[in-house]
């Protein structure tokens, strides 16, 4: 287990100088701040404060309204947040920077109810304490396309320039003309201890995927290249294809389950494929986990 001393070792060994540490808010999505090595090794001891209104808006910092977590009635006041020290990681694309994430917590020291992080890691315990050890992995398709932050709000993200015309799933030879990119999202997430299991063209003008290897509920991020916009979001795009993500979850369990009639022979060959059946729609269901979205877009459908 890593403690703080580890830490500096580890910071000084790397030639650290910024640290930036993150909490997950409301839809999911990091939200964080550089701090000095100086504060970092109080805020390690004793925490930090982090403004709670993070879970009070929305992913275009739009204030929700009849909220009872956080808002004008309550000032939007500062959470407490603590580093959790096992989250170390060195950030291959920003020299000398480490990154750290945190856990948010209510004025009596329990976890912040609300906090997307800290309700899976509650999930996870309860399977763990029934016998079960949760296993995901997380498959995402996106689009990529020849834009900027600026370009895509002034096209009202409609007809973008995508990264490559036309459908050509699964192409050997889109990857291997663009290997500049696809080398650079694998050893990126390589070096930032994600390991991928895929990553190709699916079908759909500037359509890629990529399937995270299987681990226990853990953490995960997905760098962005710079020359390019990466765009993904639970809905359709002004394309014939939409963007998804896809959760598959395993479940581990010290148990027998019975032979059942209903299912082929090969869905019953382990026990972790028989319970794949039936667990993994719950988890999602407890976590509430809610998918990122494009912002601008989604808002303007919500108000029509």
């Amino acid at each position: 287990m890593m403690n703080l001393k580890t830490i500096h070792d580890l910071l000084a060994q790397h030639s650290i100088t910024k640290i930036k540490v993150g909490g997950f808010d409301i839809d999911g999505i990091l939200r964080g701040k550089y701090i000095s090595p100086e504060k970092f090794s109080s805020a390690a001891d004793v925490g930090l404060g982090f403004c709670d209104v993070i879970f009070g808006w929305d992913s275009s910092d739009v204030l929700y309204d009849n909220v009872r977590m956080t808002g004008w009635h309550t000032g939007y006041p500062d959470a407490l947040a603590k580093i959790d020290l096992s989250t170390f990681r060195l950030i291959p694309w920003e020299t000398g920077t480490a990154l750290f994430i945190l856990d948010f917590y209510d004025r009596t020291g329990q976890p912040l109810a609300v906090s997307p992080r800290q309700l899976l890691q509650g999930v996870a315990a309860k399977a763990a304490a029934m016998g079960f050890h949760p296993m995901v992995s997380t498959e995402y398709e996106y689009f990529f396309f020849r834009e900027d932050s600026h370009s895509v709000r002034e096209k009202h993200y409609r007809d973008m320039k995508a990264l490559s015309p036309g459908m050509f799933g699964y192409s050997v030879l889109r990857t291997g003309a663009l290997a500049d990119l696809a080398n650079g999202v694998i050893e990126a997430m390589r070096a930032f201890d994600v390991e991928l299991e895929g990553f190709h063209t699916e079908t759909g003008p500037g359509v890629y995927e990529t399937a995270l290897k299987y681990r226990a509920c853990g953490r995960r991020r997905m760098p962005l290249g710079e020359s390019t916009t990466g765009l993904w979001r639970c809905g359709p795009y002004s394309a014939p294809r939409r963007n998804r993500c896809m959760w598959s979850i395993a479940w581990r369990a010290p148990i027998s389950i019975p032979m059942s009639p209903l299912r082929p022979p090969w869905r019953q060959a382990s026990t972790a494929s028989s319970i794949n059946w039936s667990f993994p729609n719950q988890l999602l269901t407890l976590t509430k986990r809610r998918l990122h979205r494009c912002p601008d877009r989604w808002r303007k459908r919500r108000r029509r």
